[in-house]
């Protein structure tokens, strides 16, 4: 009679290792990655914006009188974003000028904007290119591209309300008329987030 196998021997088992916790994960300091979360969707908001105010020019060169009076508005839209303490502002808008009764000024613009959160209160710097410009000054018309402008202000925001102004200096760069213009003032500014 055959004798049967003997039986299979089991493998040893090793012996449990302990678990070390596991440390903490470096601090995310890339730059790519920061900059990019900067334009996630829950740190940006998109207000509609409305300005106004009282603007300033003469023709560069003449200095034999005072600058003249004149009034400005504007409608556009911006993205911003928010992450504590910083606030980055991109804003079009379309705007127009009204430097006498006879000069007028229709622009497209484009604004950056780089400022601070302090409480309430939002001091910023923007720096401003007219994309495209078509105006008359006392029937001579112009058309022109990239004319510059800088501003410094701040901005109030109350929930979805911001109440802003900013002064400016603009430098009016007319490619086919008489003269080119320099341009300063105020506008003031509300925006609704929405």
């Amino acid at each position: 009679m055959p004798t049967p196998p003997p039986p299979p021997v089991a493998a040893a088992e090793a012996p449990a290792q302990p678990t070390a916790p596991v440390p903490p994960g470096p601090i995310d300091t890339d730059l790519a990655h920061v900059t990019w979360s900067l334009w996630e969707v829950e740190h940006q908001h998109h207000p509609l914006e409305l300005g106004a105010g009282p603007i300033f020019w003469r023709k560069r060169g003449d200095r034999s009188t005072s600058p003249t009076q004149g009034f400005e508005g504007s409608v556009g839209s911006s993205t911003l974003v928010r992450i504590r303490p910083f606030v980055l502002l991109a804003t079009s808008e379309l705007t127009l000028r009204g430097f006498d009764p006879s000069s007028y000024a229709l622009s497209f613009m484009q604004s950056l904007s780089a400022g601070l959160t302090l409480g309430l209160l939002e001091p910023d710097a923007r720096a401003t290119l007219s994309m495209v410009t078509v105006d008359v000054f006392r029937g001579n018309w112009s058309a022109e591209l990239f004319s510059p402008r800088i501003a410094a202000g701040a901005w109030l925001h109350i929930g979805r309300l911001g109440l802003g102004a900013h002064a400016f200096g603009e430098y009016l760069w007319r490619w086919l008329g008489n003269g080119d213009v320099i341009a300063h003032g105020v506008v003031f500014e509300l925006s609704i987030d929405r």
